[in-house]
């Protein structure tokens, strides 16, 4: 058995004066040598052959070809013609060539490269016969054959033969992969369609754009009006005022003045006075069977503050007239009876922040004019936050005035005898 020398190299511990280091080592390894494949050999010569011998044809098939074309047209155009004649019968040498393996889908391209074959030997034989060079004719056009059937035998040698089972296996897998590969090109085709005829559309406005069916609105549920009850006047319906529906004047930018005015002391301004309001009835289902209603009429509310302090004798007078007389029976009877609160109408209040707004001070101030006694909150103050009476604020300008007193519900004593 034959062998060769391979040089190889590999890594080893080598130790010297104490210290270990990895180098490398170098040696050579007899491999045993395969006996030369001649077979393969020989079918690379043979294949080798093949192809020249196609080149061979192709270049004299195009001079016989060129030679016979240029008789009716220029030579620049009649030699380049005359290799289609070599390109067809090669072309179907190579679907052969693929469709080896399967002897049913290589038989049309065998007969269709015979057919091309058979064309070119009739076109170089020809050229040969116009030159009276029959022979020479004969000759180029065995060349062709010859390259042909060397190209059959090897692809005689390349193509294996396939047992029936396998051969349809092999055809229903490349049906089903050849449908898939359709469907997706037919895919691509339909997608790139659809996107043409959309843009199309857009671009000439012709479909018309689909009609948004109307929202229906839910109908509102009208509520009937409570029965009225016999005997009461009718409810007074309530009036909205017009609504504005010109635009609000433009707002006027003015510049900030760095000096501060004095805010004057607003007046209190005595509201319209309203008529008696009427109290509504009450829900028939609330009305107790057999009860008479009868309408009540409240007094009206003012709004508007005192312009003078009432003294507090004169506010026990009005909340109690059976005091008003001086006889002491008169007095005896009036603190027996039941204590009435008496009715006050809304008044204006200040708060803290007001009052120091008003005067022109901080707020820090009006809160140590009241510790200080100097003004005196309002009974209407609660949870810590002082409200004023306008009449304390303005007793403020006064300080020799004294300030008037929060009114407070009269006892069986106030105003009496003691």
């Amino acid at each position: 058995m034959k062998t060769r020398s391979v040089p190889r190299t590999r890594w080893v511990q080598h130790t010297e004066a104490g210290e270990t280091r990895t180098v490398p080592d170098r040696y050579t390894e007899d491999i045993p040598v395969p006996p030369r494949d001649w077979d393969h050999i020989l079918l690379k010569a043979a294949l080798t052959a093949a192809v020249a011998f196609t080149g061979v044809s192709v270049v004299w098939s195009a001079v016989s070809g060129g030679g016979l074309l240029a008789t009716t047209a220029t030579p620049w155009v009649a030699y380049p013609v005359a290799l289609a004649y070599d390109a067809a019968w090669i072309t179907c040498l190579i679907l052969e060539w693929l469709a080896r393996h399967d002897p049913d889908r290589a038989v049309l391209p065998r007969r269709l490269g015979y057919a091309a074959l058979a064309i070119v030997m009739v076109v170089i034989y020809a050229h040969g016969h116009l030159a009276d060079q029959r022979v020479a004719g004969i000759a180029g056009a065995a060349i062709s054959l010859i390259a042909k059937v060397l190209w059959s035998l090897v692809l005689g040698r390349f193509s294996y033969e396939l047992p029936t089972l396998t051969r349809e296996w092999v055809r229903v897998s490349r049906a089903e992969i050849g449908a898939e590969l359709a469907l997706t090109q037919e895919r691509r085709q339909l997608d790139r369609m659809r996107g043409q005829s959309l843009a199309l559309q857009a671009a000439t406005r012709t479909t018309p754009m689909p009609a948004t069916p109307p929202v229906a609105t839910p109908a509102t549920p009208t509520v009937a009006p409570a029965a009225q009850p016999a005997g009461l006047p009718p409810a007074a319906t309530p009036t909205h005022p017009p609504r504005n529906t010109q635009p609000p004047p433009a707002r006027r930018t003015q510049r900030r003045r760095t000096t501060r005015r004095a805010t004057p002391v607003p007046r209190p301004a005595t509201p319209p006075q309203p008529g008696p309001a009427t109290l509504p009835p009450p829900p028939p289902n609330q009305i107790p069977p057999g009860a008479t209603l009868l309408p009540v009429i409240c007094p009206p509310r003012s709004t508007a503050a005192p312009a003078t302090p009432i003294p507090p004798a004169a506010q026990h007078t009005a909340a109690h007239p059976a005091t008003a007389s001086t006889g002491p029976v008169e007095r005896v009877a009036a603190a027996a009876a039941p204590a009435v609160a008496p009715v006050r109408s809304a008044e204006l209040l200040l708060t803290v922040a007001d009052v120091a707004r008003l005067r022109g001070v901080k707020p820090g101030t009006v809160r140590s004019w009241v510790n200080r006694g100097k003004l005196t909150p309002a009974p209407e103050s609660s949870d810590g936050r002082n409200v004023f009476r306008p009449e304390a604020v303005a007793a403020l300008d006064n300080p020799t005035a004294t300030p008037p007193v929060a009114p407070s519900q009269p006892g069986p004593m106030e105003g009496g005898y003691a």
